[in-house]
């Protein structure tokens, strides 16, 4: 009976081998983890039909009890090997550091969810390169968290005709390729390296269009007061920025997937205005950012649209005892939208003012207000007080939290996309000057995305590299060499000898 369920066990394993084979083979030379399973099923099945075989050639008791101990020695090694072929394979990276920063930012693995084609990843470098390992990990990363792209690493001496195909000028430039197109990099980077992968798997960028003519913040000024920071960032997250002149235009360009209007100095004319409603109804994406002393055309145009505003500007005392201006205020709560999705960061709005929606919105229009100030602030009605200290009262001001931004979203007209409208009260919390902090950047970058329609864009960028170091006493080091090194092989030696001795006496 025992033998004809040994023969039984022993075709079990040869069929358990032919399926992973034909797995294999069928899936483009992959194993997937199903077959796995049966191939290490079919290992256990074959060496216990080889023990048997080899137990029933034994005659003296020593010899089946010695035989007895090798199978399950083999099972036991088949068994941790298994385990360890699956851990190599389907293994999962935790980064417990403080600030993840040996993790891709939250905006990279965005993008890296929306990849829908292979992308190789060349880096050309000397084989003794220093630093290389570190690079390996960041390319690592690519590749665990996105099947479709692989990276290589080539000497430009050892591979001359992919250093003459790519025109290679330099140690360390990057490659990056899709069958069809390709980006070529001065250095590695992630921010350098997702922004080129966004670019290789888009197929046309969003324009970005800013109003100009009436001495708003320029993009290319590169002084406090400028935008030049913030078109580079636009431009790393694929975004095409230009000027929009509407003074000589009748119309917003066709192609243009956001207007950014930047607080106004100066009066908008009838024909922009109208430019404006025409390309908002038509179902145009606008972002407003207004300081105060707001221009009353757009103050009018704002008010058609559903946006409240006062004439005001909000005092914050936490923003003094954090050591800056009473005339900033910080900004720490955020109404659930998808701007503000997953959201935890501050933002700091010099001379911000007071932004709402009003509360009997135009018919298919819905908003609310998106962020608030803290309840230590409030907005100051009588800017002239600023001239001396200010003090809250309550018979004029408004108490916090205070709305400093409102979203406004209709419904899709015939052949259009829904439209979208957002207000943030300041325009210089990304300036050259303000971009950089805390969440002001990204607080910016996602309304764009969201404006554009671009939701995959929205996240919090490039992760912080701060680390924080750990002291080890004297003790704490030599027990971290000692357990490890010493008492952990000792003990399973000891074990070992103890059993040996345990079945000499049986």
């Amino acid at each position: 009976m025992m033998r004809k369920i040994a023969h039984i066990i022993g075709i079990s394993a040869l069929v358990c081998y032919a399926v992973t084979a034909i797995s294999y083979f069928v899936n483009n030379k992959q194993l997937l983890f199903a077959y796995e399973v049966v191939y290490f099923i079919g290992i256990c099945l074959m060496l216990f039909y080889l023990g048997y075989l080899v137990y029933l050639q034994s005659k003296k008791k020593e010899v089946r009890e010695n035989t007895h101990v090798v199978i399950s020695a083999l099972i036991l090694i088949g068994i941790l090997s298994f385990v360890y072929m699956i851990a190599y394979k389907h293994h999962r990276i935790y980064d417990i550091t403080t600030n993840k920063r040996y993790s891709l930012s939250d905006q990279t693995l965005k993008v890296l969810e929306s990849v829908d084609r292979n992308i190789n990843i060349k880096l050309f470098i000397k084989a003794s390169q220093q630093g290389k390992d570190q690079i390996r990990k960041l390319f690592d990363q690519y590749s665990y968290h996105c099947d479709h792209i692989s990276s290589e690493f080539l000497d430009p001496q050892e591979h001359p005709d992919q250093s003459e195909k790519y025109a290679i000028e330099q140690y360390g430039e990057v490659v990056i390729e899709t069958a069809e197109r390709q980006e070529k990099l001065a250095y590695p980077s992630e921010e350098l390296i997702t922004n080129a992968i966004l670019k290789l798997i888009k197929d046309e960028k969003k324009v970005v269009a800013f109003l100009t003519g009436h001495a708003e913040n320029s993009l290319e000024e590169g002084d406090k007061t400028g935008y030049s920071l913030l078109k580079r960032h636009l431009e790393l997250d694929n975004f095409e920025t230009r000027d929009l002149l509407l003074l000589r235009s009748e119309a917003v360009d066709a192609d243009i997937d956001c207007v950014v209007i930047a607080s106004p100095k100066t009066e908008l004319f009838e024909n922009e205005i109208a430019a404006l409603h025409a390309y908002f109804n038509d179902g145009g994406s606008i972002l407003v950012m207004i300081d105060p002393g707001m221009v009353e055309s757009l103050g009018s145009f704002l008010t058609e649209v559903g946006v409240e505003t006062h004439e005001c500007i909000i005092i914050d005392s936490l923003s003094q005892v954090l050591g800056g201006s009473p005339l900033m205020p910080v900004i720490s709560q955020y109404i659930p939208h998808a701007i503000t999705k997953d959201f935890r960061v501050a933002s700091f709005l010099p001379t911000a003012r007071f932004v709402d929606v009003v509360s009997d919105m135009p018919e298919g229009y819905t908003g609310y207000a998106l962020a608030y100030t803290g309840p230590g602030s409030w907005a100051e009605m009588d800017i002239e007080s600023l001239k001396t200290k200010p003090k809250f009262d309550k018979e004029t001001d408004i108490p916090g939290p205070v709305p400093v931004m409102a979203v406004i979203e209709g419904s899709a007209a015939a052949g259009h996309k829904a439209t979208r409208f957002v207000v943030i009260g300041d325009s210089n919390f990304i300036d050259n000057s303000n971009i950089g902090l805390s969440g002001n950047k990204d607080l910016f970058l996602n309304t764009i995305a969201w404006l554009t329609h671009e939701e995959n864009m929205i996240s919090i960028r490039q992760n912080d590299t701060d680390s924080v170091p750990m002291f080890l006493t004297s003790m704490q080091q030599m027990l971290i060499f000692v357990v490890p090194v010493i008492v952990l092989p000792l003990g399973a030696l000891l074990c070992g000898i103890f059993v040996m001795i345990r079945l000499r006496r049986d």
